[in-house]
């Protein structure tokens, strides 16, 4: 019988092991999309400024960025519904 409850123990606590290394691993994740998206926007920023746009601030926004990107190119701000077209998948 104590073999059975050593056993129950031992489960839960590999359970709770299992959460800890899954947010563990989320977390870090999390980490590098975060430093990912903070060097794309510094670096559309920069582009922008030497570019002289007049709101480069607009790299700091996710959709709007495309937009920024779009205007930097030569290309009219709403090609960005071309791009949010198959986000819709309209039947």
């Amino acid at each position: 019988m104590w073999n059975l409850v050593g056993q129950a123990m031992d489960q839960s606590f590999m359970a709770g092991y299992s959460v800890m290394a899954l947010g563990l691993m989320v977390l870090f994740m999390f980490a590098i999309v975060l430093v990912v998206y903070l060097y794309f926007a510094i670096a559309l920023k920069t582009i922008a400024t030497k570019l002289n746009h007049p709101n480069p601030w607009m790299a700091w926004i996710p959709v709007v960025n495309g937009a920024l990107m779009l205007q930097l190119g030569g290309f009219h701000w709403a090609w960005i519904f071309l791009g949010l077209l198959p986000l819709i998948s309209l039947p």
